[in-house]
């Protein structure tokens, strides 16, 4: 099963407020809606416990945070909010790391530790190899200028010449990076198959287009990513957008919930029904989830 099916579980689960596959010093990726105060909380219990790690929870001012090792190289961490039962919480994670053992993950970004299980059960800490004693200089090729780049929703996204050093954390080009677009940008490259467009990724991330667009052009300009755009966009580009239809008497909903749904008419997108009301897009998706497939339908729309 692909990476972002298995994450979708989490993500419309109204009692989770966010989560990360974070490597083995706590560094986030594929994060969602996850607080930066809980990132300091979440590199402290594995500098003490990634040894050991399996499944554990912290707590939080967010709410409770569940630790679970997937592998050797990632841990998933699950944000819920307050008013969820530990034993629920420890279980919805559990169910969701024995997915992600049976998926495909990424490699960890060159420079980070990984973690070699040994014989005597004993996790071992493999510093990043050298290949030889003369350390490689990093290649720089020409900037080219960002007005001179057109990326589009449909453009299909490749990796570049300086792609890998991009994601080694002690490079000069991974600073940079990080500087201009701080951790989704490493969750941008992260979704980079030669296979998902540009649009693609941003509903995996659900992050907005046009900010996928910026951080990818940035990209592209920097020769870590290519992209091959379809000629036909040139007369406009398509895309798929969901618009959920509420199908229910309001008031036997939740209280809370229905200012959302009353916007749920099936003529605006989860991100324009926030934006109207002044409200983040999680707490709109968290006020749906409860209803989806059941009395809300999500219309399809070709734009």
């Amino acid at each position: 099963m692909e990476l972002e099916r298995v994450m979708t579980k989490l993500r419309y689960d109204a009692s989770v407020s966010g989560y990360a596959l974070v490597t083995n010093d706590g560094t986030p990726f594929l994060s969602f809606s996850l607080p930066e105060e809980t990132i300091p909380i979440i590199k402290g219990t594995l500098e003490i416990h990634s040894s050991s790690l399996k499944l554990m929870n912290t707590v939080s001012s967010a709410g409770t945070i569940i630790l679970a090792r997937i592998d050797s190289n990632w841990v998933l961490v699950v944000l819920f909010i307050v008013d969820e039962t530990l034993g629920s919480a420890l279980q919805k994670t559990q169910n969701v790391v024995r997915i992600l053992e049976n998926t495909t993950l990424p490699p960890p970004p060159e420079g980070i530790k990984t973690e070699k299980i040994s014989e005597t059960g004993f996790v071992q800490v493999i510093p990043p190899q050298k290949v030889d004693e003369i350390e490689p200089v990093e290649s720089k090729p020409d900037i080219i200028p960002l007005d001179e780049i057109d990326v589009r929703h449909g453009c299909i996204v490749f990796q570049g010449e300086l792609f890998s050093p991009s994601m080694s954390t002690d490079s000069e080009i991974y600073l940079e990076l990080k500087g201009e677009f701080a951790n989704v940008a490493m969750d941008v490259l992260m979704m980079v198959d030669g296979k998902r467009s540009v649009y693609k990724i941003s509903q995996t991330l659900d992050r907005q287009v046009e900010r996928i667009i910026e951080i990818i052009t940035w990209c592209v300009s920097r020769s870590i990513l290519l992209v091959e755009c379809p000629e036909e966009q040139a007369l406009g580009s398509k895309e798929i957008i969901e618009l959920p239809l509420f199908d229910g008497d309001l008031k036997k909903a939740r209280k809370e919930h229905r200012h959302v749904l009353e916007q749920c008419d099936g003529t605006k997108t989860i991100q324009e029904i926030a934006k109207i009301l002044g409200i983040e897009y999680f707490a709109t998706l968290q006020s749906i989830a409860p209803y989806k497939g059941k009395l809300i339908k999500m219309i399809k729309k070709t734009q």
